[in-house]
């Protein structure tokens, strides 16, 4: 008998959950019925964390109760089951998860907002704020982030995940949902973020109120280590795509991409673009919300490849 997909708090292989003691699921091929199992779980330095021990039972889960776990834990995990002759099977393939930032004092990021006034009353450009960067060799970097809004990261100018409509939308003023996402490419020289003005600052609803939450973009994001929003910078606003929102669709310039007199192509490309020179940025309110990882489903994703 042979523990098949085998997941964390239903998910295979999470990043970033917020459950110290998560639940280990698993499902059952050969045999006709399982009498017991085993799971055995380890750090990434190989030191066992919990040994079940054999454990009689038909349950195909158990719950975490090892040694305790901390911010950025990863614990690898496996699971082997003995069927109704008493005979044990091959171990499962080798699943694995990873806690996030489980208290407030984690996050070294600040929020930050575009430099400039708002009126409400105004469309505005998609900010995109940017930070400029070298690293050495990486043996594990982890991005943390979110936006007020929707947003979408970069790093050495490639988009990070396929994740679609991130953060996922909340009620900001009580909990915001972050990301965590993989970044150990072993040369990192910059990250961008682009929110968007839509579900916090757009016009979310049958009402179609505008700024509902508040008027402007907000981001907070952290590559570990020690590279944070508030360091970043934000590109001014002459950007094609003066304004984008999730119900409206964007509005797009073709002067500001081709110039006034320029002969217009047969096709246009709608790709925002990042420009060298910058302003800076300025620190947004907390708001006082809950950093909650977006963990307990799966993600609305993208079928097309990041770019």
């Amino acid at each position: 008998m042979l523990a098949v997909n085998v997941k964390t708090e239903y998910l295979h292989d999470p990043m970033g959950i917020d459950i110290p003691a998560p639940r280990l699921f698993w499902n059952c091929e050969g045999g006709i019925t399982q009498t017991a199992y085993q799971i055995l779980c380890r750090d990434e330095e190989g030191h066992t964390l919990w040994d079940s021990g054999k454990t009689p039972g038909s349950a195909m889960r158990a719950q975490y109760a090892g040694e305790a776990l901390k911010s950025r834990s990863r614990v690898l995990w496996r699971v082997r089951l003995w069927d109704e002759n008493d005979r044990p099977g091959d171990w499962s393939e080798e699943a694995n998860f990873e806690l996030g930032l489980l208290d407030a004092s984690d996050w070294q990021a600040k929020w930050i907002t575009g430099n400039y006034k708002v009126n409400k009353k105004q469309r505005y450009p998609v900010d995109c704020f940017r930070k400029a960067f070298s690293a050495g060799a990486i043996k594990k970097a982890r991005l943390y982030a979110t936006a007020c809004g929707v947003y979408e990261g970069q790093l050495n100018g490639k988009r990070i995940g396929d994740f679609i409509l991130a953060p996922g939308i909340t009620d900001y003023r009580k909990r915001v949902q972050y990301q965590t996402y993989e970044a150990s490419d072993s040369r990192i020289l910059g990250y961008a973020a682009l929110p968007e003005q839509t579900f916090y600052c757009g016009l979310p609803g049958h009402v179609h109120e505008a700024a509902c939450y508040d008027a402007a973009d907000e981001l907070v994001c952290g590559l570990e280590e020690h590279i944070h929003t508030e360091e970043c910078e934000v590109p001014p606003p002459e950007d094609p795509v003066p304004m984008e929102l999730t119900f409206d669709g964007p509005d797009y310039s073709i002067r500001v991409q081709y110039g006034p007199e320029a002969a217009l192509p047969e096709t246009i490309s709608t790709a925002p673009t990042l420009f060298s020179c910058c302003s800076p940025v300025r620190s947004g309110p907390a708001a006082g919300a809950a950093m909650v990882p977006l963990s307990d489903t799966p993600p609305l994703t993208s079928t097309t490849p990041a770019s």
